[in-house]
């Protein structure tokens, strides 16, 4: 009986293999989709599972001097499937990030189990090509000569009018051309774009413009 007990904790632990462990098929799925995709990202062992974790287009961060981060920390989404993961009885996976506001408040919580594969993946691949609209939009803006004009200021940021389409506004900070936000017409007002699909639409159609000039 202390030999089972001693082994079920070693098993906890991730110090030896579980019978488990060998189908997290999901979390394996995963990481030949990303791969596939050519989207990069980490694919490691963690607590007699795996995890996997996606850093988005700069990259993981790198630790101050003499500071040992944890694996996901400053990580856009970290996706795991380990024997303390939520859904992992169901061969499923839990992931931190990447959660609409909706989920965040539905689960009140910031991870979400019970995921599959293909779910976690379309999450990721958004946030991926949306990263790489943004770099195709900014490097195409970079010859553009952009005048001081209308603009908004927010949290003390002023953002210049680069494009209108439509109804929609892309805006710019000169001072740092990574930053920028993408407005729509609400009335009289110009507010955020806060639906995650209507916004990757909306950058792509700026990114077509631009690309297409």
């Amino acid at each position: 009986m202390e030999q089972d007990l001693m082994k079920s904790v070693m098993e906890m632990l991730g110090m030896i293999k579980t019978d488990k462990e060998e189908h997290y098929d999901e979390i394996k799925k995963l990481d030949t989709l990303l791969t596939e995709a050519n989207i990069p990202h980490d694919f490691h062992p963690a607590q007699g599972g795996f995890q996997i974790t996606y850093y988005g287009k700069n990259g993981k961060p790198k630790a101050e001097p003499g500071v040992i981060r944890g694996a996901g920390v400053g990580a856009i989404c970290s996706a795991i499937e380990t024997p303390f993961s939520y859904g992992h009885e169901n061969d499923t996976i839990e992931i931190s990030g990447l959660m609409t506001e909706e989920e965040r408040r539905r689960q009140q919580d910031t991870v979400m189990g019970n995921l599959s594969a293909e779910d976690v993946f379309e999450r990721i691949r958004k946030d991926w090509e949306r990263s790489q609209s943004i770099t195709t939009l900014v490097d195409a803006s970079q010859s553009e000569e952009i005048d001081e004009v209308d603009g908004v200021e927010i949290d003390g940021t002023w953002y210049n009018i680069l494009d209108i389409i439509d109804d929609y506004y892309y805006l710019i900070n000169l001072d740092n051309r990574d930053d920028f936000i993408l407005m729509k017409e609400d009335g009289d007002e110009m507010v955020s774009i806060t639906d995650e699909d209507e916004y990757v639409r909306v950058l792509n159609m700026f990114n077509n413009k631009l690309i297409n000039l």
